[in-house]
């Protein structure tokens, strides 16, 4: 059976209202025939990105949590859990923040914690507590950060301190989880230089290196399921 035949569940986080980066996983996966559960802050900006979906015949289920909350994260897992018979094929965790930070000298503690709450802390906190689905499933988690938080030469942060520091966090999570789970649950990175969302482009225009929300859907359909093979505990660069 090919990968284009396997039907998943998925848990995508970080979905808000229709032109961000999440809205085109959605469509992704719905093309395939996933089984969607999404989830972001507000459910009605949830329901609003499911519609067109649906209208589609996609099988999607929505859920409103605020993702740095504990007791919210466990109630999220309890009822997709419920949903899937305690089993979840991938978990895409597209949730995050970009807090306009400036100069460290200048920066704020608000902001600082702020970035690594809605960047870190969610992502940990929703892998832990949907790897005891994933494990059932030997599932995948595709987490998406960002080439500032990687060394590479011509991406220095400066200005992002809070951003930088708070995805290099979550790419240091996924190779965490990657190697505490070999053989069980996959995890790996994705980091574009910048993507076309209309906040995005709202904020920066459309510059050098930037990638389309679609494509960046892409890469995710492949590194969650087995098309990928074993590929665990990698980033890739995108733009």
């Amino acid at each position: 059976m090919t990968d284009s035949h396997l039907k998943r569940s998925v848990l995508i986080t970080g979905v808000g209202k229709p032109g961000n980066l999440a809205h085109a996983l959605l469509q992704a996966f719905a093309d395939r025939g996933d089984t969607i559960y999404a989830v972001g802050r507000k459910l009605s900006d949830v329901e609003a990105s499911l519609a067109e979906v649906r209208q589609q015949g996609a099988m999607a289920h929505a859920f409103g949590a605020e993702l740095t909350d504990e007791a919210e994260i466990e109630r999220l897992m309890g009822e997709v859990g419920a949903l899937t018979d305690g089993r979840l094929d991938a978990l895409v965790h597209a949730a995050g923040k970009f807090i306009p930070f400036g100069p460290v000298a200048d920066g704020s503690l608000d902001t600082w914690q702020s970035a690594f709450a809605n960047n870190a802390t969610s992502a940990f906190l929703t892998t832990r507590g949907s790897l005891p689905m994933l494990r059932m499933a030997q599932g995948a988690i595709v987490y998406i950060a960002s080439v500032v938080a990687m060394d590479q030469e011509g991406m220095a942060p400066a200005g992002m301190a809070d951003y930088a520091a708070a995805k290099a966090a979550v790419v240091q999570l996924m190779r965490a989880v990657a190697d505490e789970e070999r053989g069980v649950v996959r995890a790996n990175v994705i980091a574009p230089g910048g993507i076309k969302t209309e906040a995005m482009l709202a904020a920066i225009g459309d510059a050098p290196g930037m990638v389309t929300p679609q494509e960046v859907a892409a890469k995710v359909i492949h590194l969650a399921g087995p098309a990928s093979g074993d590929a665990t505990g990698t980033v890739l660069l995108m733009g």
